[in-house]
């Protein structure tokens, strides 16, 4: 595995002890769970496909906004093929 980091997180108290019990049914550690748990919810959100994570992760765009995307769509160039981006591609370009 390699070096371990420790951190502190700060949580509600209600969440710890949720957390903890259902933790201790599978003989882990409170910062084994975690640790599991936050690995497994990156695979999941890297598995999406963008309908689902648009879906998870933003809200819908008011009537203004889709009038401006329909006007935006119609000027597009229809010979554009465009190229594919991945998540994480996408993600990346943001920062």
């Amino acid at each position: 595995m390699g070096l371990s980091i420790k951190k502190n997180i700060t949580i509600p108290e209600e969440d710890f002890k949720i957390i903890e019990k259902f933790s201790k049914k599978f003989g882990k550690s409170f910062s084994e769970f975690l640790r599991f748990a936050a690995k497994e919810y990156i695979k999941i959100q890297e598995n999406l496909d963008l309908k689902e994570f648009l879906l998870e992760h933003c809200e819908y765009a008011s009537k203004e906004e889709e009038k401006e995307i329909l006007k935006t769509i119609k000027e597009l160039d229809s010979k554009d093929k465009g190229k594919a981006v991945r998540l994480d591609e996408f993600l990346s370009e943001k920062s």
